[in-house]
């Protein structure tokens, strides 16, 4: 019988503890992109590749940011509807980073420069263009202007410049957005899911393994999803047939 609790989940973004959380090849491009001095980082990936799981650990990625304020942002739990409101809860999270409670832009450059700030901006793509087009150029220019003192890491799901342009941003001043593409499992990676499945379930998967990577397109998303159900199903006495039958699905959910 398994031992422990699920280490798989069926959504949602992977915890700092989480055991399946399998680094790819993003991860070393990302921690390289930071470590090499680059002060704007996209992470650009499909739906569900686990953009925001990747993001939550950019702090991790940055070795030099030890000691840096962190602020972690998921605009789309944000006001983007609303220009005044969505900067007031910007300025205040920032703030709380600092433990302080800021209000302008100036605020924020001033604690940067004392103190590194890594900012990061899940689901940039979901602002709207009047949002955008007051924040985008300004936020830049902050960053430009302290020059190393934040980072800004931003998820997005098409390419930049299709993003910018869709904000109706066409300022050539935006300069250039380092892009780190998250691609889908490689085989080793994949393998690496898998391998923390339970002895019987484990066995069954790696037999089965032309169909795992065709069901799942190789995506973390549906793999999670079926190593979750596979562990469950070893845990509560499924036999061989029936774990085979669960890989057999047309569909993981």
């Amino acid at each position: 019988m398994p031992q422990g609790p699920n280490p798989f989940q069926k959504a949602g973004m992977l915890g700092l503890a989480a055991r399946s959380y399998v680094a790819r090849a993003a991860d070393a491009a990302l921690a390289e992109a930071l470590e090499g001095g680059a002060s704007v980082v996209v992470v650009r990936g499909d739906f569900s590749i686990g953009k925001s799981s990747l993001l939550l650990r950019a702090d991790r990625a940055w070795l030099g940011g030890a000691g840096a304020a962190v602020c972690l942002l998921d605009l789309q739990m944000m006001r983007v509807d609303d220009v005044n409101l969505f900067f007031d809860e910007f300025f205040a999270e920032v703030g709380r980073a600092y433990g302080q409670t800021f209000k302008t832009w100036r605020e924020v450059q001033t604690a940067a420069a004392q103190r590194p700030l890594l900012l990061t901006l899940d689901e940039f793509g979901g602002l709207t263009p009047e949002v955008a087009q007051r924040f985008v150029p300004a936020l830049y220019r902050v960053v430009s202007q302290l020059a190393g003192s934040l980072r800004l890491v931003v998820t997005t799901r098409d390419p930049i410049a299709e993003v910018l342009a869709s904000f109706e941003l066409s300022n050539p001043n935006l300069g250039d957005w380092l892009e780190v593409e998250l691609r889908p499992f490689t085989e080793a990676e994949l393998g690496q899911l898998l391998a923390l499945l339970p002895p019987r379930a484990r066995a069954v998967a790696e037999a089965e393994r032309a169909t795992i990577r065709e069901r799942t397109k190789m995506l973390p998303k549906p793999a999670q999803c079926l190593c979750f159900n596979l562990w469950k199903d070893e845990a509560a006495g499924a036999g061989d047939a029936d774990l085979a039958a669960r890989v057999r699905k047309k569909s993981y959910r």
